[in-house]
């Protein structure tokens, strides 16, 4: 594997871990308000 594929590799990573904790917050702000979310996209419900 080349230097940048495992660069990438680890941004990625990375990448989908700060989306997921942004999206948990997220999810947490709007279960206040709406306790029956109708929509939570499958990618962020898998760790």
């Amino acid at each position: 594997m080349s230097q940048l594929s495992i660069f990438l590799l680890e941004n990625e990573k990375q990448m989908n871990s700060y989306i997921q904790a942004i999206f948990k917050v997220h999810v947490k702000k709007s279960s206040i308000s709406n306790r029956n979310p109708k929509y939570i996209p499958k990618y962020f419900g898998e760790d």
